[in-house]
């Protein structure tokens, strides 16, 4: 049987011991391969076949409350349900030209983590679902009014003990060597209805896009304004924006940076930093500080010529 240290005191002492343990952002990239298709209603459009690939991302937080806790009544199988903010969690699939992404805008937003602690030879996984709602509605597919993608990472031996009450190391398939992505998708009119499969083959930690940084480097004269641009894919969830001239950090700076939206891009645009720079080259560092705790940065060197 696996053991867990439930008591009190051992929860305390484990919390002085690895405070890290108790909370982490999750944030991963996953590619998967189709191995199954259910579409009698010919709803893809046969734009979907066996074998192909497709990528996706996913994010989670692990130092939310249980919303729900139940158990199989010979004690074999506990599952633990974790309801997320539009803020915390988060899907997306491409397969082809389809592309599946939870609507973070929604007033319906619903994401869930459930972590499924099984007892080892019973038969039950251990595991982890992610499943979100709703998916915003997916170009090529107009005959589809409703999408549901699920996560599942499991491990179908279970002999390692799942962490109390969320697991918050990375899901990856040396834990969880069974996992895959089930899109399903509907049109409540005529009850048509289809269901993708797909084996995870790889599962990595996300990994921050280099940010854009306009002008490039070069030289300037002192009356030439500077006004910077700091680019992202677009969709990017940027927590903040900070940096330093020459070595020292200039908070105020960086915090002043505003926001903007294009199709292409999440840009931040910054004020006139000319002044703010001295004769010679000057070495800038931007770092932008996403949301699922990953950080990526960029270091641009303007001269000023006097």
């Amino acid at each position: 049987m696996k053991t867990r240290f439930c008591s009190a005191i051992a929860v305390v002492c484990f919390a002085f011991a690895a405070p890290a343990a108790f909370a982490a952002r999750i944030a991963g990239d996953v590619t998967a391969t189709v191995f199954q298709i259910y579409d009698p209603a010919n709803l893809l459009g046969g734009q979907v076949s066996t074998d192909q690939a497709g990528s996706g991302r996913f994010n989670y937080e692990t130092d939310v409350p249980i919303a729900n806790r139940w158990s199989t009544p010979d004690g074999n199988l506990e599952v633990r349900s974790f309801a997320e903010s539009a803020s915390q969690g988060s899907l997306a699939f491409t397969l082809g030209g389809l592309v599946f992404e939870t609507d973070p805008s929604s007033p319906n937003w619903m994401f869930e983590v459930s972590v499924w602690d099984a007892q080892p030879n019973t038969g039950n996984p251990d595991q982890i679902r992610l499943y979100g709602s709703p998916f915003k509605p997916v170009p090529g597919l107009p005959g589809v009014d409703g999408v549901q993608v699920t996560f599942q990472f499991a491990d179908y031996n279970a002999y390692t003990v799942m962490q109390y009450p969320m697991p918050t190391s990375f899901p990856d398939l040396t834990r969880f060597p069974v996992s895959s992505v089930v899109i399903s998708g509907w049109n409540s009119s005529n009850g048509g209805y289809f269901e993708i499969r797909l084996m995870m083959q790889t599962v990595q930690p996300s990994v921050a896009a280099e940010p854009t940084v306009s002008p490039a480097a070069g030289p300037f004269v002192r009356q030439q304004p500077i006004v910077p641009a700091l680019m992202l894919p677009a969709g990017t969830q940027v927590l903040a924006i900070e940096g330093s001239f020459n070595g020292s950090e200039v908070p105020s700076y960086f915090a002043s940076c505003s926001p903007t939206n294009t199709v292409l891009r999440m840009a931040f645009v910054c004020p006139d930093l000319n002044n703010n720079l001295v004769p010679g080259i000057n070495r800038v560092e931007w770092r932008v500080r996403l949301y699922d705790g990953s950080v990526t940065t960029k270091v641009v060197e303007w001269e000023i010529v006097q």
